[in-house]
């Protein structure tokens, strides 16, 4: 583990020689990109997400005793979009006094959803706002762009996906008096809650025996079940917490036990921070453990069922320190199949980015950064991390924020994977790869032309690099022309990326439309 601090005369040699686990040079010249909103705030960022473009949209808020939510948009190269808004930021007061952006999902259209809560009635609500590409309030959304709910008493929203058919999942907590649950809300595409959801469109979760818990991150199975994670009271420490609901809001019975699950992997608190799925229907959980004094890096994989795999780690579970005093809130699973985490750590002087990266079988993967870890100063006072994407172009996205000598500053670091799925043309791969249609309807047929016999893997990845389809696994074919047949039936229009590789190293990459 190295503790990046670059110069401007490494970046040429990085470019030329950089491993995984290097910022990309080409993106703020250095991998970071600092964004000031204005007016010696304080601003943070929680999570971002890319259009199909390239461009990044950053969300967070900004203020000092008030808070409005705020989204940024980045260029490729890290210098802001003066198209979208005029100079590249947006801000929205939602409620007047406290605003706070904490997701963001974009929906096929372009349209721009970000979730978050409000301070209303001496508690907070669910708040979402949809923007139109520019920046400007979508009007087609609850009327003015603006939509707040009040599920039970405190309700927080944390994480939020949009669904192929253009509905939106909201997720995070509700507490009352006496309990706090994991609460999931669901809008038809103009801010109408789903009476086919849940109880009016509203899902929850209650955890026992404390009934304490709060679901910090959801993802969207492609049969339309919803994985949320979090952490649960087991009435003296969290543990590790999951929820499945199926696609009308029930918990669903063929998960963990009744729907959900909790772990408690530790000698005090774990807390579960972020999910991602893989291709096979494992999901992984990513957060930290405390032993009461240190937390260190923690990810856990389950089975489909919602039970431990114990071929992932130690009896499916791993633990890591970075520094000692470890802070993760995101995880992708790489199309190759290894896993990232990230979020910052303490190195004894400040706070940095930090992140991890993991062979499938959950062992370090030391192509990363020489060992695996990787700690990376964004500023010179205090930096945190709260979310991590895949981008289309096979960058590792860290957002979050740097504090500076007077306030703090959106962060976005970008950081290179070894992938090179989206940038490169197909014909600089060891295989070239067409497909016929494309653009594709429903169905296509990956057509490969192959020097020798090969054992591959093929993944499609959507627009923010996320895996949404197992083409094949490990799937032998001869020499010469062969077809794969691909369905994209229940994708969203749009673009995809097809990757096929053999012993995880990318072989042949294709970009697909879906009308």
């Amino acid at each position: 583990m190295r503790l990046l601090v670059l110069c401007p005369a490494l970046l040429s040699l990085l470019a030329v020689h950089a491993q995984p686990g290097s910022p990309d040079p080409t993106f703020g010249g250095d991998g970071t990109v600092v964004v000031d909103i204005g007016n010696g705030s304080n601003d943070q960022a929680h999570d971002v997400a890319f259009q199909t473009d390239g461009k990044a949209v950053m969300v967070g808020y900004t203020g000092t005793s008030n808070q409005d939510f705020c989204v940024v948009r980045l260029h490729p190269d890290g210098t802001l979009d003066n198209s979208f808004g005029g100079d590249g930021k947006v801000t929205t007061e939602v409620n007047g006094v406290s605003d706070r952006a904490r997701s963001v999902a974009i929906q096929a259209d372009g349209r721009i959803v970000v979730a978050g809560h409000v301070v209303a009635g001496g508690g907070y609500d669910i708040a979402l706002v949809r923007y139109h590409p520019d920046g400007t309030l979508d009007n087609g959304f609850s009327a003015d762009g603006k939509l707040t709910i009040d599920v039970d008493g405190d309700d927080l929203a944390l994480s939020v996906v949009v669904q192929p058919d253009g509905r939106i999942l909201a997720a995070g907590r509700s507490e009352s008096t006496d309990h706090e649950r994991f609460t999931l809300v669901r809008l038809l595409e103009d801010g109408t809650p789903d009476p086919a959801f849940g109880n009016g469109g509203i899902a929850q979760a209650a955890f026992l025996p404390e009934d304490d818990a709060t679901g910090w991150d959801i993802a969207l199975q492609p049969d339309g079940k919803v994985v949320m994670v979090g952490h649960a009271s087991d009435g003296t420490y969290q543990q590790f917490a999951m929820a499945r609901f199926n696609a009308d809001g029930t918990l669903d019975a063929d998960f963990g036990s009744g729907g959900t699950a909790t772990f408690g992997l530790g000698i005090a608190d774990d807390i579960a921070r972020a999910v991602a799925l893989q291709p096979d229907g494992g999901i992984v959980v990513t957060g930290y453990t405390s032993d009461g004094i240190n937390e260190q890096y923690l990810a856990i994989r389950l089975l489909a069922n919602g039970i431990l795999d114990p071929s992932f780690g130690s009896t499916g579970s791993v633990a890591l320190p970075v520094t000692g005093h470890d802070t993760p809130h995101g995880v992708v699973v790489q199309p190759d199949g290894r896993i990232v985490l990230a979020g910052y750590s303490h190195t004894g002087i400040q706070r940095v980015f930090s992140s991890v990266r993991l062979n499938v079988d959950g062992s370090p993967d030391n192509t990363y950064d020489s060992d695996g870890m990787l700690l990376l100063p964004v500023g010179s006072v205090e930096d945190r991390c709260f979310n991590l994407t895949l981008a289309p172009n096979g960058r590792l996205a860290m957002v979050g924020y740097s504090d500076g000598s007077n306030s703090t500053d959106f962060a976005l670091a970008m950081v290179l994977s070894g992938l090179s799925m989206g940038v490169e043309d197909p014909g600089t791969h060891a295989v070239v790869m067409t497909a016929s249609p494309n653009p594709v309807i429903d169905r296509t047929t990956l057509i490969l032309d192959l020097p020798r016999a090969m054992h591959l893997d093929a993944r499609l990845l959507d627009a923010q690099g996320r895996a949404v389809r197992s083409i094949c696994e490990r799937c032998p074919f001869p020499a010469g022309q062969n077809g794969m047949p691909l369905d994209l039936t229940g994708l969203a229009a749009g673009p995809y990326t097809a990757v096929v590789l053999a012993t995880s190293e990318p072989v042949a990459v294709l970009r697909l439309f879906k009308r």
